[in-house]
């Protein structure tokens, strides 16, 4: 019998179809280990994570320098204050993977 799971356009870098196949694939550890083959670079910090800096972004900050302008100032996104859901500051050292109420779509590649 055929596989009728094919996403419909996508190809691999031979030209085949891409497949999707049941048990296995995707996941946490499935999109790690594809991040990891691409090289690619993600944020380290929570996405709720905000600054003035980062209105004004076009691309992920990857170190503090890239979150802090001058004025140091962060806020929660999720809350709208200096303080994250966990009642601790916003900070750029602080809103990183292990902090309870961090989250990013990346998470499994950190």
């Amino acid at each position: 019998m055929p596989d009728h799971r094919k996403d419909h356009g996508r190809r691999d870098a031979a030209g085949h179809p891409v497949t999707t196949s049941g048990a296995g694939s995707g996941g946490s550890a499935g999109a790690a280990n594809a991040g990891r083959a691409a090289g690619l670079k993600v944020s380290p910090y929570c996405s709720s994570l905000r600054s003035k800096k980062l209105l004004a972004a076009s691309v992920p900050a990857m170190t503090d320098e890239d979150v802090l302008d001058r004025s140091m100032w962060c806020w929660c996104g999720e809350t709208e204050q200096i303080l994250g859901p966990d009642r601790k500051a916003s900070h750029p050292e602080d809103c990183r993977k292990g902090r309870a109420c961090f989250g990013s779509p990346f998470e499994p590649l950190l």
